[in-house]
Order: C-alpha cells, then structure tokens, then sequence
C-alpha cells in the first residue's frame, strides 16, 4: 500500500487536528495539588481538559461541515446520537442531577471529540489526530516512569503509585493499553522515520509503564488488542509489510520485549508488598475467588439489582454511588458503612455502569455502535485498495482495548481515556459518508449538544474554583465560600455543614447539611448529619 492515494490535508482539517492534538496533550497533563481531593484534584482538570477540547475541536468540525453542506448522520452515527438522546433522557430522572449532568456532560463531548476527528480524517488529517494522541500518550507513559523510578512533584499522588499525573496507577494504565494500538500503527505507518522512531519510544515507554502498573484489567485489555492485531495479520486482515516496515515491526518488537526486561531488572522507588510482585500478578489475572476480582463480582450482582428497579432509563448517568447503598448487603468491599463517600463514583465496569444508570437500550446502542465500527475496520483492512487499511487494522485494536478494559474498570465514564480512545478511533476508522448518510442532522439537536458541552465547561470551572478555595483556605469561613461556590459537591457540603454543626451554630451548619442529604439521601454519615438538624 502507498500513500498516494491520501489527499493532503486541508488546512480546516489541520486547525481541527491541532485542537484535538493539544486537548489530547492537555487531557493527559492536566492535575492540581489540592491533596484533601484524593480524585478530583486528579479528575476534574481533565474533565475540564475534555470539554474545552469538545467545544473548539467540535465548533471547528461543524462550521467545516456547514461550508461543504448539509452535514448528515452516518449510521454509526445514529447509533451514537440515539446512545447520547436516551443518556439526556435518563439525566432527567435523576435523584443527584449535579451527578447527573457530569456524566452526561463526559459522554457527550467524548462523542464531540470523536465525530470531530472523523471531520478532520475526512479532510485528510487524520493522521495528524492519530500522531497527537501518539504525543500525548506518549507524556502520560513518561509522567508514571518519572514517578516510578523516584520523582516527586505535588501533581503526582503518593498512593496508588505509579499514576503520574492521573493519581492512581489502574487510570494511567488503562490509557497505556487503550493506547498501545495507536502508537504500534503510527510507528508503523508513519510517513517518515523520524516520527515512526518516536512513537517506537512511545511504545517502549508504554509497554514499560504497562507492566510496572500491575493493573490486571489493563493487561487484559492489552492482551486482548494485541492479540486480534495478530490474529488479523495472521489471517490477512492487516496491509502487506515492505521491507520499511519489517524492519520496524522488527525494532517494535525489541522495544517491548527491552522494555519488559528492563522493568523487572532496573530497581524502581515502588514498594510492593510481595517479592514476586509481577508473577503474582500473572498468576491472579483472571482470579474471581478473592480479593478484587472477588469483589467485583459481588459489586456486579448488587448492581444488577439497580437494573431491575429502573429497567427503562436506570438510575440516571453518574447516579450509581448516590443509589448503590440501597442494594449493598454485609460483607461487600465496593462499600463502607458509615464513611462519608462510601464508595467509589463508579463501578469497577463500564457496561455494568451503562446499564445500571442508562438503562439497557442505552447500552445496546452503545454496543451496536462499537460493532459497526469493527466490521468497518475490518472490511477496510480487507480492502487491499484501501488507502487508510493500515489506521483501520489499528483502530481494531483500540476499540479492542476499549470494550475489555471497560469489562473490569470504568474507561469511558473517565476523560482521559475517553478523549483518547474515541478521537483516535474517530481518526483511525473511515466511515463513507456518502454510502452511509441517512438523515440530516437537526439544528436544534446540534444546539442541545452545545448546551451539555458548555455547560460541562462550567460545571467542570465551578468545581475545579470550588476545591482549590477550600484546600487552600485558612479559616471555616473561606471553606464555607468554597461550598456556596459548588452547591452541587456533596463532600464539600458535608464537611462544611459538620464542621459548623460540631461547633454548635446549626443556623449555618444545617443548610449544607440538608444540601449533602438531597445530594445523597441514602448514603448514612449524610443522614446521620441532617438528622442532627431536624428540630424535636
């Protein structure tokens, strides 16, 4: 295959990639050192990395699209508005809609991201989506070896350690094997050699941090996309190797399996309780008996009873941990009794996620969405007249990636992984519009979409001040500042109204903590706060 037939890209399609290549860039770095925040301080600036990133990249895309006519949904597409409808409808109907709104705020301007880099493959920069993804994963695989190897800095977490910039190993290693795809086909089809050794070191610097993490469902999941590549290229799915890119699936080869040995090998800062740490780790991969993968399972029956009480819309997008209490039962790790945020925002699945609080509908769609975009690839990497063959067969691979991950932890209820996953599969999968257009695409649903993206800029702004007030502030008074600031912080709200409880001024206490209990009325350390404020 050549690149011949591959228009150059227009310079509309090189404003979009560059705004998608720096939120990429942005999604992965962004932290702050507000420390009393153990996962906000962490998620929040890149939440509002993600959507700042929609909302330029997006406006960019559909102003291009409204010069070159009437844009249309492609059948994926529906798919993906029709996911994106049913999750607003749910949103409707939540118990926590502040929750609410910032789920359905992440889910949208992930999807903004990919139909935007979609836009900018069609008008030939593709390839410029697919090397700032390759850039940014390359930084996030850098800020965990940093950290691994002995760095110190207020953005890294000291717990959950090797995380760099994400604050928790599992979350950095999620992005490395969501992202290890895209950088083996950017080195292998990279234009020049130059860029094609870059991202050799990308992967080399994955690979790396992949193993170090230990995060199993991170090794399944690249596992899993290595082995479909494989699998393709073994049955002929994947474009013919010239002697270029022998020679540099040859180099990628010896960088993964250098960068293995050199992570067991090199003495590193980590503080592993076992002596075998990664052994052990291979050994427990799939171990459903104990510890995680025990509780996970119990996490997932309980869930599943949400389904049942909710079946049409669930219970709302980002509502599992407000209505998870009502169906935990004695002896359930994913909850602890009487702690002030009892579990974590999420459970340990995207799917089980989706369907609990979106509804079954919400995730056949979503599901359908994900096939469609494989038999795509898979029908172009088939194509061996296809200029965009090679991209196809790595796209397989993070899609791959995606849905297995997503089986054992959250993925795209994240924005780093999100904005990552869905641009680079936007960039890397050709969809033929014009074979595939069905509908028009309304102007109001386009307006609705702004709305939700705007507003998770807001949103993501108003929590980002919020916390940042009240790590920094001196006095009770600055954190109760920080608390009217984001009335939609149930920790905030909690932690403000009992620190004025327990100084015996209710009169200023009791509003925040009534607050902390609409936000969460089932969880106990919220009631047990508010009842304090109901007069005899």
């Amino acid at each position: 295959m050549t690149r011949s037939h591959i228009a150059a890209p227009s310079a509309a399609g090189r404003w979009i990639a560059l705004l998608l290549a720096v939120g990429a860039c942005a999604v992965v770095l962004a932290a702050t050192p507000y420390d009393g925040f153990d996962l906000d301080r962490h998620a929040v600036p890149k939440e509002l990395a993600l959507h700042l990133t929609a909302l330029l990249a997006g406006a960019a895309a559909w102003f291009t699209r409204r010069r070159a006519g009437a844009p249309a949904l492609a059948r994926l597409d529906q798919y993906l508005a029709l996911y994106l409808a049913w999750c607003t409808a749910s949103f409707l109907f939540t118990t926590n809609h502040w929750l609410g709104f910032r789920g359905l705020a992440l889910s949208a301007s992930g999807l903004v991201c990919y139909w935007a880099a979609r836009q900018a493959a069609a008008l030939g920069a593709g390839h410029l989506v697919r090397g700032g993804v390759a850039v940014a994963l390359t930084f996030a695989a850098a800020t965990g070896l940093l950290q691994a190897y002995g760095a110190h800095s207020p953005f890294f977490a000291e717990t959950r350690v090797p995380g760099g910039t994400f604050g928790n190993r599992n979350f950095l290693a999620h992005v490395a094997a969501i992202g290890l795809p895209v950088l083996l086909a950017t080195a292998l089809g990279a234009r020049r050699a130059g860029g094609s050794a870059l991202a050799t070191l990308g992967v080399l610097l994955t690979t790396t941090i992949l193993f170090l993490s230990r995060s199993r469902a991170a090794w399944l999941g690249a596992i899993a996309a290595i082995g479909v590549l494989a699998l393709w290229a073994l049955i002929g799915a994947c474009p013919p190797l010239d002697a270029i890119r022998r020679r540099r699936l040859g180099l990628l080869l010896i960088a993964m399996g250098t960068a293995i040995g050199a992570a067991i090998v090199l003495p590193n800062a980590l503080d592993w309780r076992s002596d075998h740490p990664y052994a052990e780790t291979v050994k427990n991969v799939v171990n459903a008996s104990e510890g995680s993968g025990r509780g996970r399972l119990i996490q997932y029956r309980n869930t599943l009873t949400l389904v049942r009480q909710d079946p049409l819309f669930g219970v709302g997008p980002g509502n599992w941990a407000v209505r998870y209490p009502t169906v935990t039962q004695p002896g359930d790790p994913a909850y602890v009794p009487g702690a002030t945020v009892p579990t974590n925002p999420w459970p340990s699945s995207d799917w089980i996620a989706i369907i609990a609080e979106r509804g079954p509908v919400a995730m056949l769609l979503l599901i359908a969405a994900f096939v469609g975009l494989g038999l795509r690839a898979w029908r172009t990497a088939r194509d061996g007249t296809h200029p965009r063959r090679a991209e196809a067969w790595g796209a397989a691979g993070v899609a791959v990636a995606l849905v297995t991950v997503g089986i054992f932890d959250a993925v795209l209820l994240n924005a780093a992984p999100s904005l990552l996953g869905l641009a680079a599969l936007g960039a890397m999968v050709p969809v033929d519009d014009a074979a595939n257009r069905r509908r028009a695409v309304p102007i109001w649903a386009v307006a609705l979409l702004g709305v939700i993206v705007v507003g998770g800029v807001v949103r993501s702004s108003q929590n980002l001040v919020a916390i940042g007030v009240y790590d920094t502030a001196r006095t009770l008074r600055a954190q109760t500042w920080a608390a009217e600031i984001d009335p939609g912080n149930y920790r905030l709200q909690w932690q403000v109204g009992s620190a004025w409880i327990g100084r015996g001024q209710r009169d200023i206490g009791c509003p925040f903590a009534l607050a902390a209990a609409r936000r969460f009325p089932y969880t106990d350390a919220a009631v047990r706060l508010a009842r304090k404020c109901v007069r005899r």
